[in-house]
Protein backbone atom coordinates (compact mmCIF):
# COMPACT_ATOMS: atom_id res chain seq x y z
CA UNK A 1 0.00 0.00 0.00
CA UNK A 2 1.62 3.33 -0.90
CA UNK A 3 1.23 6.51 1.05
CA UNK A 4 -1.78 7.84 -1.19
CA UNK A 5 -3.63 4.71 -0.33
CA UNK A 6 -6.66 5.63 1.76
CA UNK A 7 -6.62 3.77 5.58
CA UNK A 8 -8.06 0.37 5.98
CA UNK A 9 -11.12 0.06 7.27
CA UNK A 10 -11.84 -2.97 9.05
CA UNK A 11 -13.32 -2.50 12.41
CA UNK A 12 -15.09 -5.68 14.57
CA UNK A 13 -16.58 -6.45 17.77
CA UNK A 14 -13.93 -8.81 18.46
CA UNK A 15 -11.35 -6.61 18.75
CA UNK A 16 -9.68 -6.17 21.84
CA UNK A 17 -6.24 -4.47 21.26
CA UNK A 18 -5.56 -1.46 22.16
CA UNK A 19 -4.11 -1.46 25.81
CA UNK A 20 -4.18 1.71 27.65
CA UNK A 21 -6.17 3.66 25.02
CA UNK A 22 -8.36 0.18 25.10
CA UNK A 23 -9.01 0.51 28.43
CA UNK A 24 -10.14 4.02 27.98
CA UNK A 25 -12.27 3.50 25.38
CA UNK A 26 -13.77 1.00 27.26
CA UNK A 27 -14.66 3.08 30.25
CA UNK A 28 -15.95 5.83 27.93
CA UNK A 29 -18.27 3.42 26.23
CA UNK A 30 -19.72 1.71 29.59
CA UNK A 31 -20.17 5.21 31.65
CA UNK A 32 -22.48 6.73 28.60
CA UNK A 33 -24.17 3.09 28.73
CA UNK A 34 -23.13 2.81 25.17
CA UNK A 35 -24.38 -0.67 22.75
CA UNK A 36 -22.70 -2.73 22.10
CA UNK A 37 -23.20 -6.58 20.52
CA UNK A 38 -22.26 -7.86 23.74
CA UNK A 39 -23.88 -5.28 25.93
CA UNK A 40 -27.55 -4.07 25.46
CA UNK A 41 -28.19 -1.48 27.23
CA UNK A 42 -32.14 -1.44 27.09
CA UNK A 43 -35.19 -2.35 25.38
CA UNK A 44 -38.50 -0.73 26.38
CA UNK A 45 -39.51 2.55 25.30
CA UNK A 46 -38.53 6.23 26.81
CA UNK A 47 -40.24 7.09 29.91
CA UNK A 48 -41.16 10.28 28.40
CA UNK A 49 -41.81 10.74 24.75
CA UNK A 50 -41.23 14.91 24.54
CA UNK A 51 -38.65 16.15 21.22
CA UNK A 52 -36.69 17.76 22.86
CA UNK A 53 -36.57 17.30 27.15
CA UNK A 54 -35.71 20.39 28.83
CA UNK A 55 -31.66 20.39 28.31
CA UNK A 56 -31.99 21.33 24.96
CA UNK A 57 -35.55 23.18 24.95
CA UNK A 58 -35.43 26.27 23.04
CA UNK A 59 -31.91 25.72 22.55
CA UNK A 60 -30.72 25.97 25.94
CA UNK A 61 -27.92 23.68 26.42
CA UNK A 62 -26.40 20.83 24.82
CA UNK A 63 -26.43 19.30 21.36
CA UNK A 64 -29.31 16.91 20.14
CA UNK A 65 -30.49 15.03 16.47
CA UNK A 66 -33.19 14.10 14.58
CA UNK A 67 -33.32 11.73 12.13
CA UNK A 68 -35.11 10.01 9.12
CA UNK A 69 -33.31 7.63 7.40
CA UNK A 70 -35.45 5.35 4.60
CA UNK A 71 -33.66 2.85 2.15
CA UNK A 72 -36.21 1.59 0.15
CA UNK A 73 -37.61 4.82 -2.30
CA UNK A 74 -38.16 3.60 -5.73
CA UNK A 75 -36.10 5.54 -8.86
CA UNK A 76 -34.76 7.86 -8.97
CA UNK A 77 -34.68 8.77 -5.70
CA UNK A 78 -33.32 5.57 -3.66
CA UNK A 79 -33.38 6.76 -0.56
CA UNK A 80 -34.08 9.60 2.11
CA UNK A 81 -31.42 11.54 4.26
CA UNK A 82 -33.34 13.84 6.57
CA UNK A 83 -30.02 14.53 9.19
CA UNK A 84 -30.65 17.07 11.64
CA UNK A 85 -27.89 17.96 14.37
CA UNK A 86 -28.49 21.06 16.64
CA UNK A 87 -25.16 22.12 18.51
CA UNK A 88 -21.82 20.52 18.40
CA UNK A 89 -21.03 16.74 19.66
CA UNK A 90 -17.08 17.12 20.13
CA UNK A 91 -16.71 13.80 18.39
CA UNK A 92 -13.75 14.02 15.86
CA UNK A 93 -16.42 11.68 13.48
CA UNK A 94 -19.25 14.18 13.16
CA UNK A 95 -18.21 17.51 13.86
CA UNK A 96 -17.31 19.88 11.19
CA UNK A 97 -16.07 23.32 13.01
CA UNK A 98 -16.36 24.81 9.03
CA UNK A 99 -20.13 24.79 9.55
CA UNK A 100 -20.02 27.36 12.62
CA UNK A 101 -19.77 31.17 11.98
CA UNK A 102 -20.43 31.53 15.71
CA UNK A 103 -21.63 29.69 18.98
CA UNK A 104 -22.50 25.93 17.97
CA UNK A 105 -24.97 26.03 21.12
CA UNK A 106 -28.32 26.23 18.73
CA UNK A 107 -26.67 25.93 15.73
CA UNK A 108 -28.82 23.47 13.18
CA UNK A 109 -27.80 21.83 10.18
CA UNK A 110 -29.67 19.64 7.81
CA UNK A 111 -27.96 17.10 5.97
CA UNK A 112 -31.19 16.60 3.52
CA UNK A 113 -31.96 14.87 0.17
CA UNK A 114 -32.27 11.51 -2.08
CA UNK A 115 -30.28 10.26 -4.66
CA UNK A 116 -32.36 12.58 -7.01
CA UNK A 117 -31.21 15.80 -5.48
CA UNK A 118 -29.74 18.26 -8.02
CA UNK A 119 -28.56 21.05 -5.09
CA UNK A 120 -27.13 21.33 -2.12
CA UNK A 121 -27.82 18.47 0.55
CA UNK A 122 -26.06 20.77 3.29
CA UNK A 123 -27.80 23.53 5.03
CA UNK A 124 -26.82 25.69 8.10
CA UNK A 125 -29.28 27.85 10.53
CA UNK A 126 -28.96 30.11 13.01
CA UNK A 127 -30.77 30.25 16.18
CA UNK A 128 -32.82 32.87 14.94
CA UNK A 129 -34.01 30.80 11.37
CA UNK A 130 -35.10 28.25 13.26
CA UNK A 131 -38.53 28.34 14.97
CA UNK A 132 -38.66 25.22 18.01
CA UNK A 133 -41.81 24.73 19.63
CA UNK A 134 -40.75 24.60 23.86
CA UNK A 135 -42.26 20.70 23.61
CA UNK A 136 -39.97 20.45 20.50
CA UNK A 137 -42.72 18.95 18.20
CA UNK A 138 -42.29 21.08 15.75
CA UNK A 139 -39.45 22.33 13.87
CA UNK A 140 -39.31 24.31 11.29
CA UNK A 141 -36.39 25.80 8.96
CA UNK A 142 -37.66 29.04 7.67
CA UNK A 143 -40.87 28.26 4.91
CA UNK A 144 -39.25 25.26 2.74
CA UNK A 145 -38.81 22.52 6.13
CA UNK A 146 -41.20 21.51 8.71
CA UNK A 147 -40.80 18.63 11.15
CA UNK A 148 -44.00 17.49 13.35
CA UNK A 149 -43.98 14.96 16.23
CA UNK A 150 -46.84 13.84 17.73
CA UNK A 151 -45.85 10.52 18.70
CA UNK A 152 -46.35 7.61 17.20
CA UNK A 153 -46.53 9.79 14.32
CA UNK A 154 -43.83 11.69 12.68
CA UNK A 155 -44.48 13.71 9.78
CA UNK A 156 -41.86 15.77 7.74
CA UNK A 157 -42.67 18.69 4.88
CA UNK A 158 -40.27 20.33 2.73
CA UNK A 159 -39.31 21.66 -0.34
CA UNK A 160 -35.50 22.56 0.46
CA UNK A 161 -33.57 22.66 -2.83
CA UNK A 162 -36.42 21.65 -5.20
CA UNK A 163 -36.79 18.17 -3.63
CA UNK A 164 -40.50 17.99 -2.88
CA UNK A 165 -41.69 15.38 0.56
CA UNK A 166 -44.58 15.21 2.71
CA UNK A 167 -44.33 11.86 4.49
CA UNK A 168 -45.77 10.31 7.65
CA UNK A 169 -44.16 8.02 9.67
CA UNK A 170 -45.83 5.63 12.25
CA UNK A 171 -43.84 4.77 15.07
CA UNK A 172 -43.92 0.97 16.15
CA UNK A 173 -43.10 0.32 19.92
CA UNK A 174 -39.67 -1.34 18.28
CA UNK A 175 -37.31 0.71 19.65
CA UNK A 176 -33.27 0.11 19.29
CA UNK A 177 -31.27 2.16 22.19
CA UNK A 178 -27.27 3.52 21.05
CA UNK A 179 -27.13 5.05 24.93
CA UNK A 180 -28.89 5.69 27.95
CA UNK A 181 -26.86 8.03 30.48
CA UNK A 182 -26.75 11.34 31.67
CA UNK A 183 -24.24 12.33 29.17
CA UNK A 184 -25.77 10.58 25.77
CA UNK A 185 -29.52 9.01 25.16
CA UNK A 186 -29.85 8.06 21.57
CA UNK A 187 -32.72 5.40 20.43
CA UNK A 188 -33.88 4.50 17.06
CA UNK A 189 -37.84 3.69 16.41
CA UNK A 190 -38.43 1.23 13.31
CA UNK A 191 -41.70 2.73 11.56
CA UNK A 192 -43.68 2.35 8.72
CA UNK A 193 -44.05 5.04 6.34
CA UNK A 194 -46.63 6.31 3.77
CA UNK A 195 -46.21 9.89 1.62
CA UNK A 196 -45.11 11.42 -1.66
CA UNK A 197 -41.80 12.07 -2.73
CA UNK A 198 -40.49 14.22 -6.37
CA UNK A 199 -39.09 17.14 -7.58
CA UNK A 200 -40.70 20.40 -7.99
CA UNK A 201 -43.18 20.72 -11.26
CA UNK A 202 -43.17 16.86 -11.87
CA UNK A 203 -45.98 14.61 -10.19
CA UNK A 204 -44.77 13.10 -6.80
CA UNK A 205 -44.28 9.15 -6.50
CA UNK A 206 -46.85 7.80 -4.11
CA UNK A 207 -44.15 6.02 -1.38
CA UNK A 208 -44.60 3.57 1.76
CA UNK A 209 -42.05 0.97 3.47
CA UNK A 210 -40.15 0.49 6.57
CA UNK A 211 -37.82 3.49 7.92
CA UNK A 212 -36.52 4.98 11.00
CA UNK A 213 -36.72 7.81 13.21
CA UNK A 214 -33.91 9.00 15.74
CA UNK A 215 -33.23 10.70 18.06
CA UNK A 216 -30.58 11.56 20.32
CA UNK A 217 -29.64 14.25 22.89
CA UNK A 218 -25.75 15.13 24.80
CA UNK A 219 -24.67 17.41 26.89
CA UNK A 220 -20.87 18.15 28.51
CA UNK A 221 -19.47 21.42 29.57
CA UNK A 222 -17.69 22.30 26.54
CA UNK A 223 -20.96 22.59 24.58
CA UNK A 224 -21.42 25.59 25.86
CA UNK A 225 -18.73 27.37 24.38
CA UNK A 226 -18.48 30.48 22.02
CA UNK A 227 -16.43 28.08 19.55
CA UNK A 228 -16.57 24.35 18.77
CA UNK A 229 -13.52 22.80 20.20
CA UNK A 230 -10.16 22.51 17.89
CA UNK A 231 -9.77 19.21 16.32
CA UNK A 232 -7.10 18.05 18.88
CA UNK A 233 -9.05 18.16 21.41
CA UNK A 234 -12.24 16.97 20.55
CA UNK A 235 -13.40 13.59 21.46
CA UNK A 236 -11.18 10.37 19.89
CA UNK A 237 -14.18 8.99 18.53
CA UNK A 238 -13.05 9.32 14.59
CA UNK A 239 -14.74 6.77 12.51
CA UNK A 240 -18.32 6.38 12.34
CA UNK A 241 -20.77 4.08 9.73
CA UNK A 242 -24.21 3.51 10.22
CA UNK A 243 -26.35 1.49 7.85
CA UNK A 244 -30.30 0.66 7.62
CA UNK A 245 -30.90 -2.27 5.71
CA UNK A 246 -34.34 -3.59 4.18
CA UNK A 247 -34.46 -7.65 4.79
CA UNK A 248 -38.21 -7.80 3.34
CA UNK A 249 -41.44 -5.85 3.26
CA UNK A 250 -41.51 -5.77 7.76
CA UNK A 251 -38.08 -6.44 8.20
CA UNK A 252 -35.05 -4.14 8.71
CA UNK A 253 -31.50 -4.37 10.10
CA UNK A 254 -30.08 -1.76 11.64
CA UNK A 255 -26.37 -1.93 12.27
CA UNK A 256 -23.35 0.67 13.47
CA UNK A 257 -20.11 0.65 13.94
CA UNK A 258 -17.55 3.46 15.81
CA UNK A 259 -14.01 4.35 15.49
CA UNK A 260 -11.49 5.91 17.80
CA UNK A 261 -7.53 6.67 18.05
CA UNK A 262 -7.31 5.48 14.29
CA UNK A 263 -7.74 2.04 14.53
CA UNK A 264 -9.64 0.76 17.45
CA UNK A 265 -13.51 -0.50 17.36
CA UNK A 266 -14.73 1.60 19.81
CA UNK A 267 -18.31 -0.21 19.40
CA UNK A 268 -20.15 -2.45 16.40
CA UNK A 269 -23.81 -3.33 16.97
CA UNK A 270 -26.50 -4.93 14.31
CA UNK A 271 -30.11 -6.14 15.53
CA UNK A 272 -32.89 -7.16 13.12
CA UNK A 273 -36.28 -5.05 13.46
CA UNK A 274 -39.67 -6.28 12.67
CA UNK A 275 -43.38 -5.64 14.15
CA UNK A 276 -44.06 -9.12 15.03
CA UNK A 277 -40.44 -9.89 16.45
CA UNK A 278 -39.12 -6.78 18.10
CA UNK A 279 -35.57 -6.06 17.81
CA UNK A 280 -32.98 -8.79 18.80
CA UNK A 281 -29.08 -8.71 18.30
CA UNK A 282 -27.83 -10.48 15.19
CA UNK A 283 -24.84 -12.24 15.27
CA UNK A 284 -22.52 -13.14 18.53
CA UNK A 285 -19.58 -11.10 16.56
CA UNK A 286 -19.84 -8.01 14.22
CA UNK A 287 -17.38 -7.13 11.65
CA UNK A 288 -17.44 -4.60 8.81
CA UNK A 289 -14.64 -3.95 6.61
CA UNK A 290 -14.20 -1.47 3.06
CA UNK A 291 -13.76 -3.61 -0.07
CA UNK A 292 -12.78 -0.79 -2.20
CA UNK A 293 -12.72 2.96 -2.13
CA UNK A 294 -13.88 5.29 -4.54
CA UNK A 295 -10.98 7.11 -7.06
CA UNK A 296 -11.12 10.52 -5.08
CA UNK A 297 -11.99 11.03 -1.72
CA UNK A 298 -15.01 13.36 -1.16
CA UNK A 299 -14.68 16.69 -0.16
CA UNK A 300 -17.59 19.47 0.58
CA UNK A 301 -16.61 23.07 -0.55
CA UNK A 302 -12.36 22.04 0.61
CA UNK A 303 -13.15 21.10 3.69
CA UNK A 304 -14.32 17.58 5.23
CA UNK A 305 -12.16 15.57 3.17
CA UNK A 306 -12.38 11.73 3.12
CA UNK A 307 -11.79 8.93 1.66
CA UNK A 308 -15.71 6.69 0.95
CA UNK A 309 -16.32 3.28 -0.05
CA UNK A 310 -17.77 2.01 -3.06
CA UNK A 311 -17.55 -1.67 -1.36
CA UNK A 312 -18.25 -2.60 1.69
CA UNK A 313 -19.00 -6.15 3.68
CA UNK A 314 -20.50 -6.83 7.30
CA UNK A 315 -20.24 -10.10 8.52
CA UNK A 316 -22.28 -11.38 11.71
CA UNK A 317 -21.19 -14.84 12.89
CA UNK A 318 -23.59 -16.83 15.48
CA UNK A 319 -22.57 -20.31 16.99
CA UNK A 320 -20.30 -21.04 14.09
CA UNK A 321 -22.54 -20.05 11.68
CA UNK A 322 -21.87 -17.09 8.83
CA UNK A 323 -24.37 -14.34 7.74
CA UNK A 324 -22.55 -12.01 5.13
CA UNK A 325 -24.11 -8.51 3.50
CA UNK A 326 -22.24 -6.79 0.14
CA UNK A 327 -22.77 -3.64 -0.47
CA UNK A 328 -22.02 -1.61 -3.46
CA UNK A 329 -22.79 2.11 -3.40
CA UNK A 330 -25.12 3.38 -6.24
CA UNK A 331 -25.79 7.04 -5.75
CA UNK A 332 -24.27 10.32 -4.91
CA UNK A 333 -23.12 10.75 -1.24
CA UNK A 334 -24.69 13.77 0.20
CA UNK A 335 -22.95 15.67 2.35
CA UNK A 336 -24.56 15.57 5.71
CA UNK A 337 -21.86 17.92 8.47
CA UNK A 338 -21.70 14.35 10.58
CA UNK A 339 -20.10 12.47 6.63
CA UNK A 340 -21.57 11.94 3.55
CA UNK A 341 -24.60 9.52 3.07
CA UNK A 342 -25.81 7.68 0.12
CA UNK A 343 -27.96 4.54 -0.93
CA UNK A 344 -26.80 1.12 -2.14
CA UNK A 345 -27.27 -2.22 -3.19
CA UNK A 346 -26.36 -5.12 -1.41
CA UNK A 347 -26.37 -8.92 -2.10
CA UNK A 348 -25.78 -11.65 0.47
CA UNK A 349 -26.55 -14.56 2.79
CA UNK A 350 -28.56 -13.92 5.77
CA UNK A 351 -29.28 -17.29 8.09
CA UNK A 352 -28.42 -19.32 5.24
CA UNK A 353 -30.72 -17.81 2.60
CA UNK A 354 -29.36 -15.88 -0.19
CA UNK A 355 -30.68 -12.28 -0.25
CA UNK A 356 -30.86 -8.82 -1.84
CA UNK A 357 -31.98 -5.26 -1.20
CA UNK A 358 -30.80 -1.77 -0.75
CA UNK A 359 -29.54 0.03 2.34
CA UNK A 360 -29.19 3.36 3.38
CA UNK A 361 -24.86 4.00 4.71
CA UNK A 362 -23.69 7.21 6.60
CA UNK A 363 -20.27 7.59 6.63
CA UNK A 364 -17.41 9.66 8.26
CA UNK A 365 -13.86 9.06 8.37
CA UNK A 366 -11.80 11.85 10.58
CA UNK A 367 -9.17 9.45 11.18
Amino acid sequence: MNSTDPRPVAYSSADRHGGLRRIAVDAATRLMRAANQDRVVRTGLPEQLTFPPSSTERFGKGAAHYGIMIADLPEPHRFLANMIIIGATGFKAWDDNGAFTGAPRGTCQLGWGTAALAGNSFHVFAPDDVRLEPAGRSLEFGDDYRLDIDYPEIRVRSTVEGLDVDLVLTSTDVVSWVADSAFYRHFSFLCTYTGTVGVTGETPLAVSGTGTFEYGIGYLPYMDLPRPLPRPLKLPADFFSYHVIDLDAERQLVAVVLGAFGDLTAGVGAEVRSVADGAQRFGDEVSFEVLDFAPEPQSYRGRSTMPVPVRFRWTFTAAGDVSEIHGTVDTPWLYAGIGYIAGYSWSGEIDGEPRNGRGYVEYADRR
